[in-house]
């Protein structure tokens, strides 16, 4: 019964994971907009930089 028990939390273990990937999903669209923001804030000092040089010329 021992390894049965062992089995079926094994099982359990897995079962819960994969209900677990589905809001995992939800969590990188999260994470790829922070990525967005990110990129954002880097491409406006990247584009600030940019129109620097050239208002300079």
């Amino acid at each position: 019964m021992d390894p049965l028990a062992d089995s079926s939390s094994s099982r359990k273990g897995k079962g819960k994971k994969k209900p677990r990937t589905p809001p995992e999903p939800q969590t990188p669209p999260q994470g790829t907009r922070e990525t967005v923001f990110g990129s954002d804030t880097s491409l406006s000092p990247i584009f600030s930089r940019l129109p620097s040089p050239p208002l300079s010329k």
